[in-house]
């Protein structure tokens, strides 16, 4: 019963830890980008499958986070010609690291460590993009999150 729970998880380590390896190489390969777009999506719809076996205080930070990587995933293939589409990412990256920090309970101590970096991680991307913050280094800073947060993940999977 716990597999696909565990599946979610999995995925989205890999998520992680694939997209800050690839930033903090500056690897801008259209393939990579594809098969990492395509997989937030496949990460976000078995996070959503999979929110039946999550405890309630943990279900809205993950149901946030499923449609922002859902959404992020899609959004080359749909385009950004959306209106709002990238405000309303930037809203569901708020909610999702807000939400998250706020149902954090229960954990083993890395995968509750990995959560808390995960959320940093959504807050200060979407408040550096909603602010137009110009932090030296950002990118490898939140790159360097996002590696530890799916390595953190993976560990407490």
């Amino acid at each position: 019963m716990k597999k696909y729970f565990k599946l979610g998880y999995l995925l989205l380590a890999i998520w992680l830890i694939t997209s800050g390896v690839l930033e903090l190489l500056g690897i801008r390969n259209s393939l990579l980008t594809l098969v990492l777009q395509i997989l937030a999506v496949v990460t976000g719809v078995v996070i959503l499958v999979e929110l039946r076996r999550m405890s309630w205080p943990e279900r809205p930070g993950m149901i946030f986070l499923a449609i922002w990587l859902i959404l992020v995933g899609l959004m080359p293939f749909i385009g950004m010609d959306l209106p709002f589409a990238s405000e309303i990412t930037i809203v569901l990256a708020l909610l999702a690291g807000i939400l998250l920090l706020v149902g954090m309970k229960d954990r083993k101590t890395s995968a509750r460590i990995g959560m808390v970096l995960l959320a940093v991680w959504l807050i200060a991307s979407a408040a550096i993009s909603l602010l137009g913050l110009l932090i030296p280094a950002s990118g490898v800073i939140l790159a360097i999150l996002a590696v530890i947060s799916g390595i953190l993940l993976l560990i407490g999977r």
